[in-house]
């Protein structure tokens, strides 16, 4: 018949090299209806070499209609190793067609799946955003069938679990919320990639933030240095009055100075009052990265204290704070220390954030003219800090 011929034409030409070639073919082959050219265009998006020609296809498949489901429900469960803009493709030519019988046949596939099918199957769930999906995604959270301990069952339990949150917080029901605050308390959590896990966690309950939400996310401020920074990320990001106090005490806190830094930018983010005072006593801290991180949380607020001391620590902090900071540490740069590298940088991104590239500049020649050789080493040292190019 003269439409197979037509069709198998053009389905030959999606082998073709040429790639203008390829999404011509999969344009004229939008006008064929038959099942073969269905299978041609799902198999053009796993190619996985052309994204062009893979949103071509996508959105030939969409316009396929409801006979495109089930063999693009198939495809994405039988191809394990796709990488993930195949995958996403898939999820969004799957999630545009809209079938009201897909999430009873996503939901089957999920029953009845292995771990790596059932993970991009949550994920499906996750797009669909059908609420029948939650008690089903709750349950897999409890679900232990490997050791934790074993590196690549655990890796493959982490991506699990990872997907797992990632659709509840999509599906944005309040039921997960108990269920991911158990799991953020399970001990196996440090064997695993955990801090994929937790982050995805905390994200699904940001998502649905009611208060019980919240809660879990305030708790999750005691947690270890992962759950605890990214906890802190995200009080910040939703602007939690809450979390200020917790946010201050934490600024004295010894054991957690080397998050200072994080919990500066969220109380910024909240942008609390009572943060302007402890955030002012910061502006004298001995280390450059906190008193830059700090002076940045205070320009964010409008209050007169704020901006004032902004104003004195400019002020203070000028040239020759700079180069006498700075000589100290350049002979032992030259070693390859670490920390002295980061001490430099650091000075030189404080010096960027007060006076611009022009501070940098006179200081660079301050200390060029002192002693040549140091001159150099400072600036291959702010290599790329603000506009500087050694």
């Amino acid at each position: 018949m003269f439409w197979q011929v037509n069709a198998k034409t053009y389905i030959r030409q999606l082998e073709d090299r040429r790639p203008l070639k390829r999404l011509e073919a999969i344009k004229a082959l939008e006008a064929f209806p038959e099942p073969e050219v269905t299978y041609a265009l799902i198999k053009e998006i796993i190619r996985e070499y052309d994204r062009a020609a893979q949103k071509a296809a996508r959105e030939a498949l969409v316009k396929r209609g409801r006979q495109a489901v089930p063999p693009l429900l198939k495809s994405y469960a039988d191809n394990t190793s796709l990488d993930l803009n195949t995958v996403t493709e898939l999820l969004e030519a799957i999630e545009a067609l809209q079938d009201p019988e897909t999430a009873d046949a996503v939901l089957a596939m999920f029953a009845a799946s292995d771990y790596l099918v059932k993970s991009k199957t949550a994920l499906l769930l996750g797009k669909i955003r059908d609420a029948r999906a939650v008690e089903s995604l709750c349950r897999a959270l409890d679900y232990m069938e490997v050791d934790p301990k074993d590196t690549a069952l655990g890796s493959m339990l982490a991506c699990f679990l990872e997907c797992l949150c990632i659709a509840l917080g999509e599906i944005g029901d309040s039921r997960a919320v108990e269920p991911m605050a158990e799991l953020l308390k399970r001990e196996y959590m440090s064997f695993l990639n955990g801090f994929r896990v937790t982050n995805a966690a905390l994200e699904a309950l940001a998502s649905i933030r009611n208060d019980r939400a919240v809660d879990v996310l305030l708790a999750s401020l005691n947690g270890d240095g992962i759950q605890m920074s990214k906890a802190c990320k995200i009080l910040g990001h939703i602007k939690e009055e809450r979390a200020v106090e917790p946010l201050i005490r934490f600024l004295s806190d010894d054991d957690k100075s080397g998050y200072r830094m994080t919990f500066i930018e969220a109380l910024g983010e909240i942008n609390d009052v009572r943060a302007v005072e402890p955030l002012i006593g910061l502006l004298g801290d001995e280390l450059p990265e906190i008193r830059t991180t700090a002076c940045r949380a205070l320009s964010s607020f409008r209050d007169g204290r704020a901006a004032s001391a902004i104003r004195q620590y400019k002020h203070r902090l000028d040239e020759a704070f700079f180069v006498s900071a700075i000589l100290p540490l350049l002979p032992d740069w030259r070693h390859e220390e670490r920390d002295t590298s980061d001490k430099i940088r650091s000075l030189g991104e404080e010096a960027n954030e007060i006076g611009g590239f022009e501070m940098m500049r006179r200081i660079h020649y301050t200390v060029y003219r002192s002693n040549n050789l140091l001159g150099q080493y400072l600036s291959a040292a702010w290599d790329n800090v603000g506009r500087w190019v050694s």
